[in-house]
């Protein structure tokens, strides 16, 4: 009796007219098989690897040489073909799981599919092998390729499942999770050029076997560094992906979280050219799987200056006005007064009380329109500006040119 080997197969077809096929035995006659359908008769052939299909349209004839690679049947015997589509030309057969296109799912798959999630890789290293009938990645069969596609590949390389959702579109684990998780980030401080940890903390960790997060930070302020994970993630896989602006993270294990606290941690540097006192840092998304709540908490760093200063204004030489920027260590009552190069007093600006901070940008600095204390345009030559915050003085030196 031969043996029936059963390939779960789709075919698109290339061209305007697509074909559908009823599932039929492909009978072996010499080199390649034949396949039979109620209208069409095309003939095809497996390659050694056994995961392509070359097929033909036809009536009733051998394929012969087709494709350039000479068909190889890999043992006597039928080959079942489920309902799909024909197309004249190579297709890959799907093997969901298997994004490396190297014939098994491994760990490498789930490794692959966290790259692609965090925006590492943008194609499957199958994909570019020939035509997918499906997306081997989204083993889920939700429609989308997520961190939750690589804790069931693992799941399924560890034996914890064997079968994939796609297969059985089904729960593979049965573990009783909270209504709604909540993830969030705290409001923190950080000296001017220092660094700072900011976790990611969830509330209940219970039941996640796999997560995608995506964090948005203001990226004038401060500078992603580095990513790194708390003992709740020990012995699981994860993907990081850092751009100015954004870091991508993506983790997946076989056993289900349990725990609460911080989960992730995020390395930021504050730049020295910060020109904000603050970033917000947003949980742009948080996706835990199938059917999962997440209420979200968004938080912010505070970059403080380790001392006040006065800076130089800008632009300089200038005409007609310029910005004066300054540094808090401490909040204070901050006045700012311009002299001439005689000491006489142009113009006195009272700021008010102003909180510890960066005030560098046009909207944070001290404003001068080149004006007097009567509202005359100043002529041009050297001038000076003083900063009084608290017990703090400064003095430096800015030029009008007209």
């Amino acid at each position: 009796m031969y043996s029936i080997i059963k390939q779960f197969m789709g075919i698109i077809a290339l061209s305007l007219i697509v074909l559908p096929m009823t599932a039929t035995a492909a009978v072996r006659e010499g080199p390649g098989f034949q396949l039979e359908s109620e209208a069409l008769t095309a003939a095809g052939g497996w390659n050694s690897s056994g995961m392509k299909v070359f097929s033909s349209f036809g009536q009733s004839h051998q394929t012969g040489d087709t494709t350039g690679k000479k068909p190889v049947i890999p043992s006597d015997g039928d080959f079942t073909l489920y309902p799909g589509f024909l197309t004249p030309d190579t297709v890959s057969v799907c093997n969901p799981g298997d994004v490396s296109g190297d014939g098994a799912v491994s760990a490498y798959d789930a490794a692959l599919v966290l790259q692609y999630v965090v925006g590492i890789i943008n194609k499957f290293p199958v994909e570019m092998m020939g035509i997918l009938v499906c997306n081997p990645g989204d083993v889920s069969g939700n429609g989308t390729v997520s961190a939750y596609d690589a804790a069931l590949i693992l799941q399924y390389v560890v034996k914890i499942i064997d079968k994939f959702p796609y297969e059985l579109m089904g729960t593979p684990i049965a573990t009783q999770r909270p209504e709604s998780y909540k993830v969030s980030i705290p409001s923190l401080t950080v000296a001017l050029e220092n660094r700072i940890s900011v976790p990611i903390i969830i509330d209940d960790a219970t039941g996640i076997t796999a997560g995608g997060i995506v964090v948005k930070y203001d990226a004038e302020t401060l500078r992603a560094v580095n990513v790194s994970t708390s003992e709740i993630l020990s012995g699981y896989y994860w993907m990081k992906s850092i751009n100015p602006g954004e870091v991508r993270i993506a983790f997946a294990g076989t056993i289900p979280l349990h725990g609460k606290g911080e989960l992730l941690y995020i390395e930021f540097e504050s730049l020295p050219s910060a020109g904000k006192s603050q970033s917000p840092i947003i949980l742009a998304e948080v996706n835990f799987g199938e059917r999962v709540q997440v209420i979200k908490a968004h938080g912010s760093v505070e970059v403080l200056p380790t001392e006040t200063a006065l800076l130089a204004n800008y632009p300089n030489p200038f005409n007609p006005d310029t910005w004066i920027p300054f540094l808090l260590a401490e909040p204070a009552e901050v006045t700012i007064t311009i002299f001439s190069v005689t000491g006489q007093v142009v113009r006195t600006m009272a700021l008010g009380y102003r909180g510890a901070g960066i005030y560098i940008r046009k909207d944070k600095a001290a404003y001068w329109n080149g004006k007097n204390k009567n509202g005359e345009t100043v002529g041009s030559g050297v001038y000076f500006y003083t900063l009084n915050a608290g017990k703090f003085t400064a003095t430096r030196k800015m030029l009008v040119i007209k």
